[in-house]
């Protein structure tokens, strides 16, 4: 049974792995870290400038309607106080006199040129007085609106009407006892005169102001047009108290309710003219923003862009080192494992030339059929003598990476068939622990080849002489598990954690180099390489490989 292992190398991934993919997320995160708070800023700031712009014109708008409210009610009162304190002071007999009545309507003039003509009627109806440019004389209001409504006032001002004049005007008629009974003095406001009021108030102002009765019926011009009478957008309006602010699709209004007379002030302004230097914002900050975005971009992108070109350029580099190193590695171990081919080579030469001399001396006796016993002992030994160098070139030599089905307990065997002479030298026994029944893997053969020659020969270096080394797989549920353990010393509780490390030995005159470089490679092919110590003694090392070969990108995505 396997154990744990103690330290299994973590998962490492490349150095600079995937610069395009890794280029692509730094540059969205970069853009959107820009663009991120420059649109919460801009969008808040738009939104806290239309808010506070809105403010604005309401309030500039409640000014202008209450302003409008009070300068209407001002000249209501002032003109119904005027005729009030001219129907008393005078009285219905001098009014009644055509000079007197004339006088006091030029009189009336010179304060306010509002008033286009004066009557004065009885409580039938009947003028008894009248001054002014119309043929009213004889005209009986007793069966009129504003006529029947003044009866039961002191003071009455009406809505915009024709009358008999067939002309929209207003009146303010006050009424008046006196020893010859009810009467009423009559005042007309000149139309065009008030809205000229109207004007003046708001002349300034961007706003547009007009005035309506309560069933919404406009009793001044609106927007430049004679639409005096007619139906405005408001109807059947009930009387509140203020003002009162409503946005509509297109324009922001403003509405206040005067005091003398049910007639409604309405200030309105254009919703696009209002917000107009909002939108010039808008469209400045638009610029701003896609100038902004543009310059980021480009930033961005050439930045990023010659950060990746820098870090493919210094992975190239670390990459063709790392090659270098490994190189390096496998003729570090192929020099040990060379010693023995050399002595082997020495053996077989000195067989060779013993042969030699001894066809010398049966030449010369002519004894044929011993030359011919040492001429095949000669071609064994050379055939003998191929094979183990072509053997050892197969192991030195390097080649592209070739992913193929391999058995490892052949490759194992391959292995162990060339550090036989190595073994043999120092009396070292291999034990094969193989399971028969383990799958086919899909990996590189040169790569299994660099690591398992690496751990065999950390572990014979560790028992130097007289030892066991035993090597045992096993098939779990996706992988194969390989272990190479031996008879050495171990490895010591305070480096067991580092030996993969890069540059850690505890050997005199290595580099450091070997494990890691088993690390990274196991790593790379989808496999994870650890270490312990073993009950009996020694160092056990425990490969574990996919069945099924993972690339790289695979492996690093997981």
């Amino acid at each position: 049974m396997f154990k744990s292992p103690n330290n299994s190398v973590q998962d490492r991934s490349n150095d600079f792995p995937y610069f395009r993919k890794t280029w692509r997320s730094v540059v969205i995160a970069l853009l959107c870290a820009s663009f991120l708070p420059l649109a919460v800023i801009g969008g808040g700031l738009y939104y806290y400038m239309s808010l506070t712009l809105k403010e604005k014109i309401i309030e500039s708008l409640s000014t202008e309607a209450i302003t409008l409210k009070n300068s209407v009610d001002q000249f209501l009162s002032e003109n119904s106080f005027d005729l009030k304190l001219l129907a008393k002071n005078i009285g219905l007999a001098n009014l009644q006199n055509q000079e007197k009545l004339k006088q006091a309507f030029h009189s009336l003039q010179k304060q306010i040129p509002c008033f286009i003509d004066l009557g004065i009627i009885d409580s039938n109806g009947n003028h008894l007085n009248y001054i002014g440019p119309y043929n009213l004389l004889e005209k009986n209001y007793k069966n009129t609106d504003w006529f029947n409504a003044a009866i039961s006032r002191d003071i009455y001002i009406s809505d915009m009407f024709l009358g008999y004049r067939d002309i929209p005007h207003f009146i303010i008629a006050v009424k008046e006892k006196s020893q010859e009974g009810t009467w009423f003095l009559r005042a007309t406001i000149d139309t065009y005169y008030f809205n000229g009021m109207l004007t003046k108030i708001t002349g300034k102002s961007k706003a547009e102001a007009y005035i309506v009765n309560h069933k919404g019926i406009y009793q001044t011009y609106y927007n430049e047009k004679n639409v005096l009478m007619t139906q405005s957008q408001f109807k059947d309006i009930e009387r509140f108290e203020g003002v009162k602010f409503q946005e509509k699709a297109k324009y922001l209004i403003m509405t206040v309710w005067l005091e003398k007379i049910d007639w409604l002030c309405i200030v309105q302004i254009d919703r696009e003219h209002a917000f107009k230097d909002l939108h010039q914002f808008l469209h400045i900050g638009i610029w701003i923003f896609v100038s902004g975005l543009i310059l980021i971009v480009m930033t961005a992108f050439l930045t990023t862009n010659h950060l990746v070109s820098r870090l493919e350029f210094k992975r190239r580099s670390i990459r063709f080192l790392d090659l270098k190193l490994r190189q390096a590695n496998r003729i570090v171990l192929l020099m040990d494992i060379a010693f023995g081919y050399f002595r082997e080579f020495k053996d077989t030469l000195m067989n060779i030339d013993s042969s030699a001399v001894c066809i010398h001396d049966l030449v010369q006796k002519g004894n044929l059929e011993n030359i011919l016993e040492n001429i095949e002992n000669i071609r064994s030994e050379v055939s003998d003598s191929r094979h183990s160098i072509e053997a050892f070139l197969k192991f030195i030599k390097t080649s592209d990476p070739i992913i193929k089905d391999l058995n490892l307990n052949e490759v194992l065997n391959d292995l162990i068939g060339f550090l036989n002479n190595e073994l043999q030298s120092k009396n070292i026994k291999v034990i094969r622990n193989y399971d028969d029944s383990i799958p086919n893997i899909r990996n590189d053969l040169s790569q299994l080849y660099h690591v398992f020659l690496n751990l065999i020969l950390n572990a014979v270096s560790e028992i130097q002489h007289d030892g066991f080394i035993t090597l045992t797989t096993q098939k779990t549920s996706n992988t194969v598990v390989i272990e190479i353990s031996d008879t050495g010393q171990g490895i010591s509780e305070k480096h067991i954690k580092t030996i993969f490390e890069p540059l850690f030995t505890t050997k005199p005159g290595s580099i450091g180099l070997g494990l890691s470089i088993c690390a990274e490679i196991i790593e790379k092919i989808g496999g994870r390489i650890s270490a312990h110590n073993c009950c009996g003694g020694g160092a056990c090392f425990v490969v574990e490989l996919p069945i099924k070969f993972l690339h790289p990108i695979t492996i690093n995505n997981i």
